[in-house]
């Protein structure tokens, strides 16, 4: 299934898992060359933690896709 995450800026990603919309993210980022994908992760869970006050796991895609949703950071939809 599909995933597609838009961003509340209006960006759109698309990856055919949770993984692969992640790492689309990840590679559209200026201050994310050179990490991997749990580096990233990591990096936007501690960063919404300060600039929003919100907990987002970063132990898998799929943990991760959710609470950056369920915080409203972005909208996720699956086909």
């Amino acid at each position: 299934m599909s995933k597609v995450i838009l961003t509340i800026d209006g960006k759109m990603y698309v990856g055919r898992s949770a993984g692969e919309a992640v790492c689309r993210m990840r590679e559209s980022g200026i201050f994310t060359v050179g990490k991997t994908d749990d580096e990233y992760m990591t990096f936007v869970s501690r960063r919404s933690q300060q600039l929003h006050g919100a907990t987002i796991r970063h132990d898998t895609p799929e943990h991760f896709l959710a609470d950056m949703a369920s915080n409203h950071i972005i909208e996720l939809k699956e086909f």
